[in-house]
């Protein structure tokens, strides 16, 4: 009976640690995870271009991005760069990612998107850096920037304004879009006295009564262009007299002219005369005949 007494003795001593035991533990603060003890978020620090900068944004010319990352408790991330044409960055969002471990979570810093942001494309823009965490991704401020296009360069002078430039034009003071230069000289023809008259042979030829006729010459002037004369006579008569306006006919140019009616079978036959005057534009002329044996 005295044992038995003993032994309850010395269960109700256990039992009482016991009690004390869960009661220690059951006063003891619960240990929580990092990110619920309150570690810090991240804080990204916008660097450049400045907020409300201005740039010049084109196909050649592309702004670079730069931020800086401060983590105590740094963690494996993801970070990411965004544009867009409003601040809620719901309109022509633009978004760039790249992973960092939480041994470098600065791995990437900088960024030079191959983009147009200048119109027509856009003007005024907005841009920010995210990293994502254990608790949502955390977001830097959101910046602003404004994007021009590259200045118009002055278009080159011209002053007779015939659309070749001072620079390279051949006669500068005068209109002369074609820059034709017949001597080579590098002086425009516009600029210089056309001294040069035009250049005509008329060689000897045949036709028959009865048929059309058909007489061949070379005319032509270094400038270009001429304007015509033409007779077919016989014995001094004239039987046909044509004049031809100013056309295109450079020096050495073949031309045929040939009759709207055969020649009548009433005419004679013999030698005719097939004659041929041409004038430039400087009112220099030539003149030529050739004979016309008419069977």
């Amino acid at each position: 009976m005295g044992s038995f007494r003993r032994r309850s003795a010395r269960a109700a001593c256990v039992l009482g640690l016991l009690l004390l035991m869960l009661a220690a533990v059951a006063g003891a603060p619960a240990v929580e995870p990092a990110a619920a003890r309150g570690a810090s978020a991240p804080v990204i620090t916008l660097l450049s271009p400045a907020n409300g900068a201005t740039f010049v944004s084109s196909a050649s010319l592309f702004p670079t991005f730069r931020w800086q990352i401060s983590w105590d408790t740094p963690e494996t991330t993801i970070v990411s760069f965004e544009t867009a044409a409003d601040p809620a960055f719901s309109q022509n969002v633009s978004v760039d990612n790249k992973a960092c471990p939480s041994t470098n979570v600065s791995c990437w810093t900088s960024v030079q998107p191959r983009s147009v942001y200048a119109p027509p494309y856009g003007n005024v823009w907005y841009w920010r850096v995210g990293l994502t965490t254990s608790a949502g991704t955390v977001y830097s401020p959101t910046w602003t920037f404004t994007a021009v296009n590259p200045p118009t360069p002055p278009k080159p002078k011209d002053r007779d304004r015939d659309g070749v430039p001072d620079s390279s034009d051949n006669c500068p003071g005068v209109a002369n879009p074609s820059q034709r230069d017949s001597n080579h000289d590098h002086t425009g023809d516009a600029c210089q006295p056309d001294h040069v008259p035009p250049q005509l042979k008329v060689p000897a030829g045949h036709g028959a009564r009865g048929k059309t006729l058909f007489a061949s010459f070379w005319a032509g002037d270094d400038r270009g262009m001429i304007r015509m004369h033409l007779t077919f006579s016989y014995e001094g008569h004239i039987l046909i007299s044509q004049p031809f306006g100013w056309r295109p006919s450079a020096v050495g140019q073949h031309h045929t002219f040939y009759s709207l009616a055969p020649l009548p079978r009433s005419l004679p036959a013999g030698i005719y005369m097939f004659c041929v005057k041409v004038w430039d534009h400087a009112g220099s002329h030539a003149s030529g005949c050739g004979r016309y044996t008419i069977s």
